[in-house]
């Protein structure tokens, strides 16, 4: 039986995951589901708004994906599914703990039924629309160590990283639909899902990729490219109209930025507002905090 391939955008929000996730979204033969891993809460629970823009229960795309292999959408016990989730998830200290003490800290037992939910979540995917790759921006490190854990799944990580002076200031601005993070909290998070990431990824460098939101920006249909190559898709056709300009169409994502749902020629420009509008107490709080990853990420020079 052939593995499903799974592209997981893991880091920390707000790093550009969703502008990048919808350009791959673009590329045929792959298929854009958003954050798969609020399929059941925000998605299903909340009946949010896919980036078709029509309500997840009612955008044929899922209603078809869902008949594929599971039940009715309208049948999906999502609370139940979510509680699955999370009694199964590990928490991003854990992921680190597991890692560096393996013997110490033994991995969560994930359920029969979350498993084969799972595997025919995204088996449907990859059937109804037929993908060759399926492109996840969950972010979230515990998530991917639980697709990781699953034999039917090939599993790729892209780990995205952007200067976390930039995350922290875009989570300071004010969001209907993705909430907050204090400074403190950015910075801490920022830290802990990046190292989370990478060593989720050890050992497994062939199908682990690190790139920079800055050099992506810089530099977006060479690193597209090299996104492609990654997963094994070098002769496919990419949504770029220029350089830094790309064409974007609808995608069926689940949940995320609203702005996934914007379409027609974009062009991309790095956001370097915090560079004048972060205060120069928060500039430091994030810099004392995250320095020792971010040297090693190659900042401050990333942003020269």
């Amino acid at each position: 039986m052939n593995k499903i391939k799974i592209l997981y955008i893991a880091g920390w929000g707000r790093s550009g995951s969703t502008i990048i996730a919808r350009i791959l979204g673009q590329v045929q033969p792959f298929f854009h589901g958003g954050e798969l891993r609020t399929i059941w809460k925000d998605g299903l629970y909340k009946n949010s708004i896919c980036g078709c823009g029509e309500r997840l229960k009612e955008c044929q795309t899922w209603r078809n994906i869902f008949a594929t292999n599971l039940e009715n959408i309208e049948h999906i016990d999502a609370e139940l599914m979510t509680k699955l989730r999370d009694s199964a998830e590990p928490k991003t200290k854990e992921v680190i703990l597991s890692s560096v003490f393996p013997l110490l800290n033994k991995k969560k037992a994930i359920s029969k039924k979350y498993i084969s939910t799972l595997e025919n979540l995204y088996d449907g995917i990859r059937r109804s629309t037929n993908t060759k790759l399926i492109i996840d921006d969950s972010l979230h490190p515990g998530y991917a160590s639980i697709l990781n854990r699953i034999d039917r799944f090939e599993l790729y990580i892209l780990h995205l990283i952007r200067d976390p002076h930039g995350c922290a200031y875009s989570w300071l601005k004010p969001s209907q639909y993705l909430g907050n993070y204090n400074v403190n909290d950015t910075a801490k998070g920022w830290t802990l899902r990046n190292i989370a990431t990478e060593l989720l990824a050890s050992g497994n460098n062939q199908k682990y990729m690190r790139i920079h939101y800055e050099d992506f920006i810089k530099n977006p249909r060479a690193t597209v490219q090299k996104i492609v190559n990654f997963v094994g898709f070098s002769d496919v056709d990419l949504p770029f109209v220029a350089d830094d300009e790309v064409d974007l169409g609808i995608t069926h994502s689940v949940f995320g930025n609203p702005n996934r749902m914007k379409t027609g020629v974009v062009k991309l420009k790095l956001d370097e507002q915090w560079k004048t509008n972060l205060s120069k107490k928060d500039y430091w709080k994030v810099t004392g905090l995250c320095l020792p990853l971010m040297l090693r990420y190659g900042y401050p020079k990333k942003n020269n």
